[in-house]
């Protein structure tokens, strides 16, 4: 191939989040227009952009495994298992005492809400857990043979 395997895969991933970054700015104005329609206060800006914002940007480490799973399997029901028993249990492990319980990628995204202290910190540990999924998984599908 004229491309390297390996920059297929993050250009898969780099679309990937391009997608979410526009489901951020769709939930943003959608939260815009609610807000208008049913009250007259002044809009809280600071936490209506990044709520969401900081969601997506601690979403990547299950970004990643998703399309590693997604592309290691041929069967899509385990990856599409894994996404949903993940998404649904991620807010049960946000709210865990246990600090290993909060190393899973899965309770990141809950763990960056603003209104959580030291929400800051759990974002840039999934953006490092992010980036170092994103190039193994990159890796591994250079070093992978196709059919």
């Amino acid at each position: 191939m004229p491309i390297p395997k390996g920059s297929i895969y993050l250009a898969n991933l780099l679309w990937i989040f391009i997608l979410q970054l526009c489901t951020v700015a769709i939930t943003v104005v959608g939260m815009c227009i609610i807000w208008f329609l049913y009250t007259s206060e002044p809009l809280p800006w600071k936490i209506l952009i990044l709520q969401p914002l900081f969601v997506c940007l601690s979403s990547l480490p299950m970004m990643a495994i998703q399309l590693w799973f997604s592309t290691v399997f041929s069967n899509q029901a385990l990856p599409l298992a894994i996404g949903i028993f993940g998404s649904i249990s991620s807010l049960f492990l946000a709210r865990s005492r246990s600090f290993i319980i909060h190393l899973l990628p899965w309770s990141y995204p809950a763990l960056s809400s603003q209104l959580i202290p030291g929400h800051v910190q759990w974002i840039w540990i999934s953006l490092g857990v992010g980036l170092l999924l994103s190039v193994l998984g990159a890796f591994m599908f250079a070093r992978r043979e196709f059919e």
